[in-house]
């Protein structure tokens, strides 16, 4: 039962099981040796910058300078990965970019829960004083929810038939009820007691978070031969919204990252302070007694970003399925850690140890009796 407008073909071809038609090869392969040249230019640099500790250390002008010289670097590594040999090299590259993008996706969704918090935070400190915000946080959370639940509807009546996809139908079952199980964990008592700040926010933005990954893992599902295809029918451009949705999430994590990660330390120095004079603005330097950030986990946060953008630009296999899927169910693992982590760490021996500290008995005196005799 052929479905039309069905887009879907593996592009590693020979070198993955099942792979027959190479007529989108070159693109694919193209994507690949790019983001191979990338990858090998931020893990040079996040070698070389390593324990890198001011920024009147030498190394450091490595990393905030020579521009020109890294874009003729970047662009030389470009070429050279056309250079390299077909044989094994996208297979094992495909393998590496899963394993590296499985890493990074828990990397964002870490980046979009400390965003949520942030948000949530934020908007009720704003609601003490006017309670207007209250609103504005039930109509924020209601438009994420809002999203998931269509997301959900959609993928389910696109991307299930009623004579086949069973295994569609048993991930988006999953996943919706991981969504809503999360959901009214967060606002449980026992939760809001020990995490004041959790809520219905926060489960919301991941809710749409994991429809995404659910999104992506079923849109990188291969065509199986001889049975009914599960992609959805009449969307010729469902690979560009992936990688448009996917690149627009990484991109955003990226500069949320940079955004927030150096207002987060508590040493003044460290943050980035501005002056105005006659000539406008201009950035102190601020990176004397110490860096505001790691150079070397910088470059290794793009290492993984190079390595998660073949998952997204190109086709899929099962492989990708499959990190994409178990990675659904590992950042709703990863959030539930989070809202349940203080009742497992409460009876830890390390905890009862803090807890049970010199305690200072004060007594009462006596009162005590004074005669006067005159």
């Amino acid at each position: 039962c052929p479905w039309p407008g069905v887009t879907g073909q593996l592009v590693l071809c020979q070198h993955l099981p099942g792979g027959t038609d190479c007529e989108r090869m070159v693109g694919s392969s193209a994507v690949y040796r790019v983001c191979f040249g990338t990858a090998c230019f931020h893990l040079a640099q996040a070698a070389l910058l390593l324990n890198v500790r001011s920024s009147s250390d030498c190394r450091a002008q490595l990393h905030n300078g020579f521009w020109l010289l890294k874009l003729l670097v970047l662009v030389s590594l470009w070429a050279a990965s056309f250079f390299i040999p077909e044989d094994n090299f996208i297979q094992a590259w495909h393998y590496t970019g899963v394993c590296g993008g499985f890493a990074f996706i828990l990397i964002q969704l870490v980046l979009i829960t400390a965003f949520a918090h942030t948000w949530n935070k934020n908007w009720l400190t704003g609601a003490a004083q006017d309670k207007r915000w209250y609103l504005a946080v039930l109509l924020a959370t209601a438009i994420f929810y809002t999203l998931a639940s269509a997301a959900f509807f959609f993928l389910y009546k696109f991307y299930t038939h009623p004579a086949a996809c069973l295994l569609n139908k048993a991930l988006l079952t999953i996943n919706g009820s991981l969504c809503g199980i999360m959901s009214f964990i967060s606002i449980t008592p026992c939760v809001r007691l020990k995490q004041p700040r959790s809520g219905l926010l926060q489960s919301s933005i991941i809710s749409c978070y994991v429809m995404y990954l659910t999104f992506s893992a079923l849109s990188s599902r291969p065509p199986e031969r001889g049975r009914c295809p599960c992609p959805p029918p009449a969307v010729p451009t469902e690979d560009t919204t992936v990688a448009v949705l996917g690149a627009a999430i990484m991109y955003a994590c990226v500069l949320f990252a940079w955004c927030v990660y150096p207002a987060g330390h508590s040493q003044p120095n460290w943050l980035a302070q501005m002056e105005e004079n006659a000539r406008g603005q201009f950035i102190i330097q601020d990176e004397q007694d110490r860096v505001a950030y790691s150079y070397s986990a910088f470059h290794f946060v793009f290492i993984l970003a190079s390595l998660y953008g073949p998952t997204t630009f190109t086709h899929g296999s099962w492989s990708t399925f499959w990190v994409k899927v178990s990675s659904c169910w590992a950042c709703v693992l990863l959030y539930l850690w989070l809202l349940l982590s203080p009742f497992c760490l409460h009876g830890s021996p390390q905890h009862r140890r803090s807890s049970t500290g010199p305690r200072i008995v004060r007594r009462r005196r006596a009162p005590q009796r004074i005669n006067v005799s005159t």
